[in-house]
């Protein structure tokens, strides 16, 4: 996250474990900080898509845990 939206989110993600913020104030957070950027991004925006499947990875490589 932005600093002015609640610093890194190494930050954020601590906060969170500490129970100063919840997943939905942080949502609500990156989703205004989001809507206030103003680009259209296409047809898709907003649609969710699975990154992981997509990307080429080496051969032989775990991409899951």
């Amino acid at each position: 996250m932005r600093r002015e939206h609640g610093g890194s989110m190494l930050e954020a993600g601590q906060a969170l474990r500490r129970g100063e913020v919840t997943s939905v104030e942080l949502t609500e957070r990156a989703l205004a900080v989001a809507g206030g950027l103003g680009v259209d991004r296409g047809p898709v925006q907003g649609i969710p898509l699975g990154v992981k499947d997509l990307i080429a990875v080496a051969e032989g490589r775990r991409v899951t845990r």
